[in-house]
């Protein structure tokens, strides 16, 4: 991706950031007020965050600068729709003037040939998304946006997670900040604000501040609960919020702090910290999280009025967010506990999300999966079809489908949850939901955006899916290719269902052309996926295959195999052969979603109520297939495994992972979470095995 910054004092910090990513390419900065030689002074020198240590910096000519063997152009224009940014290939303009805030203003920097622009500073009128807190509320068709303020990224991640498990009934906060570039060195004229006319480094001022209000922007929910105001105190940098709340559900101080301990480990690492040493500001300079919680610096009055306390580099911190995804290592001061972060973007960083997908082959953590790129597939075996009616039961309506998507943040927890199942599964004459259906939009979502971040989307996208069900997860799919993808993936795309059952095939067709749009490249093929035969000589084109909605009576610790050549086949057809594996058992009128398994074997749960919330969903299928359907692995069989016809093959890139940790990377898990902070996608679905490969034209 390509990024051009202004160069003022958030402009050089971004572009120290950038410049330390791999994936962020520098092109350009735009300064009309100062020339190139003293841009290189500024930018080497920080009395705050230090002298710059990486490649050198140097003046080429008047309107080149060098980082490195990098050349980056610079501009000293004043109106921004006099610069020229697609001269220089700028996709992304950083607007860190102060100056062009609004929509329209900022919208001069399209004119010039730039894509995006992303203003960092609060905007009246543009969207704020903030890292952690509604960057999945980010749609491809937005050009500006906004990332907020520094008190806006510190407080809102701080203010989710108290009202996401406890709930906020109403909260005032304080902000002690360092000083700014707007204030005065002596007293002065400032007459809007008498206070902020006064010395900066002699006084403590009162202040005025939108942060807590823009909270209720980013978390509607919580519009009108919050105020603030901020008190300016002469440090040169670090921050803190003091956010004190009414909450509705009671809880002790040791149980809030737990709550964001936890939530600073999973979801939020990287964005959110968490202390419990006595530090003081200095020792958060440099310190890349949004918002750190000082355990020991709260205190509650009693269980439903809290004061909580974070810290945030204001300048650091706060440029950060700008290159998140692209950086795997998140610099902060030695006491970080958080440098590690996950790549699934949170921030701003959605904005770059959809277009650096050209540019980059894998997203995913390397302690989940490795470096290799990936796709998801699930199992499902033909046995478990009825060819007239579909999947598990000899009733027209064995697979569910609900009208509308569970609204997962209504209910309280799990016993709510599985309540709410309970009343669905009375109230359909259906022999099972699937997790596409429990948890639509958002489990298709994942893998459409597994597929996404993964595919060569040069080439049109093919996607099979093998046994499609209601049609939920093929229209989902869709739904995000046609709001996220670039306009040509989605218009050139093909989805294919392979059907056997002749009602779900129509289903399937009513669900999908629910968008006339979706139709012109959907399609149904009427047939067993298992016959060798329906595949003809093999696919010639790259395509993904998707397999989904299984059921789990297999001990699948005991069919996994390391084998290099084709993992799980060999050992399947072994296990078939010797009738190891037990038979499919479906009790009473419908077959559970949710199993236990306990010393090796599973244990079906015929009623929501009984389960104990470790879901084990899994069935191997026919690995010829899968290989048949790639180009590069067609007319390759388990009879033509010879030593000379390997060498010529290109194998799969295969891995193991589960459901938790793939939705956790590639959805939007904050969507199935109830008030309480279950999330029955990630917390009862730790065993459900994914099986990951990407078809080998997409290997670079």
């Amino acid at each position: 991706m390509r990024v051009l910054i202004g160069f003022g004092r958030i402009g050089r910090l971004v572009a120290r950031v950038a410049l330390q990513s791999d994936d962020v390419e520098l092109v350009a900065v735009n300064d009309p007020f100062i020339t190139t030689d003293y841009m290189t002074y500024m930018f080497k020198y920080d009395t705050v965050h230090g002298s710059w240590k990486h490649h050198e910096i140097k003046v080429k000519d008047s309107k080149t600068l060098l980082f490195g063997e990098k050349e980056v152009t610079v501009f000293g224009i004043r109106n921004p729709e006099e610069i020229p940014w697609g001269e220089t290939g700028a996709e992304y303009v950083v607007e860190s003037t102060g100056v062009f805030t609004d929509k329209d203003k900022a919208a001069a920097h399209l004119k010039g040939g730039a894509k995006k622009v992303i203003i960092s500073a609060p905007s009246k009128d543009a969207p704020m998304f903030v890292v952690g807190v509604n960057e999945n509320e980010y749609k491809s068709d937005i050009n500006i946006v906004s990332n907020a303020s520094c008190t806006t990224n510190c407080l809102a991640p701080l203010a989710k997670v108290i009202n996401d498990r406890f709930g906020i009934v109403e909260g005032l906060m304080t902000t002690v900040h360092s000083i700014t570039a707007t204030q005065k060195t002596v007293d002065g004229p400032s007459s809007k604000d008498w206070r902020g006319g006064r010395a900066a480094s002699f006084n403590i001022i009162p202040s005025s501040t939108g942060a807590a209000k823009a909270v209720g922007k980013v978390l509607p929910s919580l519009n009108g609960k919050l105020t603030g105001m901020s008190f300016r105190v002469p440090t040169v940098d670090v921050s803190v919020v003091d956010l004190t709340v009414r909450i509705e559900k009671a809880a002790t101080y040791a149980e809030i702090k737990a709550a964001i301990k936890e939530e600073s480990e999973g979801k939020l690492k990287g964005i959110l910290g968490y202390v419990e040493e006595d530090l003081v500001s200095t020792d958060f300079l440099g310190d890349s999280r949004s918002s750190i919680f000082d355990a020991k610096a709260g205190i509650a009055l009693n269980d439903n009025f809290v004061k909580i306390v974070s810290w945030y580099d204001n300048e650091w911190g706060y440029s950060f967010p700008f290159c998140w995804q692209h950086t795997c290592n998140r610099p902060g001061p030695p006491h970080s506990q958080d440098k590690v972060i996950r790549l699934l973007p949170p921030s701003l960083a959605v904005v770059y999300k959809r277009h650096f997908r050209w540019h980059l082959h894998c997203f995913l953590s390397t302690d989940i999966v490795g470096d290799k790129p990936i796709l998801v597939r699930d199992f499902i075996r033909s046995a478990l079809y009825d060819p007239n009616h579909g999947y598990f039961s000899k009733m027209s309506g064995s697979v569910g489908q609900l009208e509308s998507s569970i609204r997962f943040n209504q209910l309280q927890g799990r016993v709510a949850y599985l309540q709410r199942l309970s009343n669905l599964y009375k109230q359909h004459d259906i022999s099972w939901f699937t997790p596409v259906e429990l948890f639509k939009p958002w489990y298709a979502f994942g893998i459409a955006e597994a597929i996404m971040r993964t595919a060569n989307l040069s080439i049109p996208l093919k996607i099979y899916e093998i046994g499609g069900g209601s049609g939920t997860c093929a229209k989902c799919i869709m739904d995000y290719m046609m709001l996220n993808a670039p306009a040509k993936v989605y218009n050139n795309m093909t989805y294919v269902s392979v059907e056997i059952s002749q009602s779900l095939a129509k289903k399937q067709l009513q669900t999908v052309g629910e968008v006339q749009s979706h139709l012109s490249k959907f399609r149904v093929e009427r047939r067993d996926a298992t016959d060798r035969s329906g595949w003809g000589n093999g696919d010639h084109e790259p395509c993904w295959v998707i397999m989904l909605e299984v059921l789990d009576n297999l001990p699948h610790d005991l069919v996994y195999s390391p084998n290099q050549v084709s993992p799980w086949m060999e050992v399947w057809l072994e296990k078939v052969k010797d009738s190891y594996l037990p038979e499919v058992s479906i009790p009473g009128d419908r077959a559970p979603l949710v199993s236990t398994k306990k010393h090796g074997r599973t244990t079906d749960h015929g009623n929501y109520l009984d389960a104990k919330g470790d879901a084990d969903i899994f069935f191997p299928t026919d690995f010829w297939l899968l290989e048949r359907i790639d180009h590069y692995c067609s007319g390759w069989s388990n009879e033509q495994k010879t030593s000379s016809s390997l060498k010529s093959v290109k194998k799969r890139r295969t891995i193991i992972l589960d459901t938790a940790s793939f939705m956790d990377e590639f959805g939007l898990p904050s969507k199935t979470r109830t008030r309480d902070g279950y999330n029955p996608l990630l917390d009862d679905f730790k065993n459900t095995k994914f099986y990951l490969s990407v078809p080998t034209h997409n290997i670079t």
